[in-house]
């Protein structure tokens, strides 16, 4: 019976070794990279640097624990009208 309390407790240690492995992933957020001038933002999830998106989308699309690192460069809240003095307005919305 010795053995199969020490099989039975090798067991639960590894049970519980993997369930904290399994929290410990779930807690962590993801990344979103961003890059200045992204056209196609919708196309993009900021995966990677190749595949970075604007920063309305990466501000949009993060959830409570993700990271939204920022590439240097001069970010509008509008990439088509950058120049657009009637614009002057815009922002960058941050959801609540």
């Amino acid at each position: 019976m010795t053995s199969g309390l020490q099989s039975l407790r090798v067991r639960f240690r590894m049970f519980l070794l993997l369930l904290l492995a399994m929290l410990t992933t779930s807690l962590s957020g993801s990344v979103i990279r961003v890059k200045p001038g992204v056209d196609l933002p919708n196309s993009r999830d900021g995966d990677t640097w190749g595949t970075a998106t604007n920063l309305q989308r990466a501000l949009s699309i993060a959830v409570a624990g993700d990271e939204i690192w920022v590439a240097s460069g001069v970010y509008y809240p509008d990439a088509w009208r950058i120049l657009s003095p009637e614009r002057r307005g815009d922002s960058l919305a941050v959801k609540s």
